[in-house]
């Protein structure tokens, strides 16, 4: 894997796969207890909609990463760049819950 293989990755699937990642390993850990215990108090659809800010914030990360080393032609105005951000963060969101769907929720299904 190249590092723009790995950016393109980060832009996509790979968001989701770690902020779920992270915010499972944050939740279920004893060295930050404040954080495992707030994590812990919230209910699903909040940590699914924090899930969501973390894969769209990793996303955006990793294009700024692909514009930073020219892999990606530089948005030229505004509305250009709110565009861009809009498309990596939706496409991220939305490969994390195909992911979501066919792992996770496969797991909890009765037999």
């Amino acid at each position: 894997m190249t590092l723009r293989e790995g950016l393109l990755w980060l832009m996509g699937i790979g968001a989701g796969v770690l902020a779920f990642y992270a915010i499972d390993r944050l939740e279920n850990q004893n060295k930050w207890p404040i954080i495992a215990a707030w994590l812990a108090m919230l209910r699903p659809d909040d940590k699914r909609g924090l899930a969501f800010v973390a894969t769209a914030g990793i996303a955006v990360v990793a294009y700024l990463g692909t514009l930073l080393m020219l892999y990606e032609i530089t948005p030229t105005s505004w509305r250009v760049w709110v565009e861009e951000l809009f498309k990596v963060s939706a496409a991220a969101i939305v490969a994390s819950q195909v992911v979501h769907g066919r792992v996770v929720l496969r797991r909890r299904a009765p037999d």
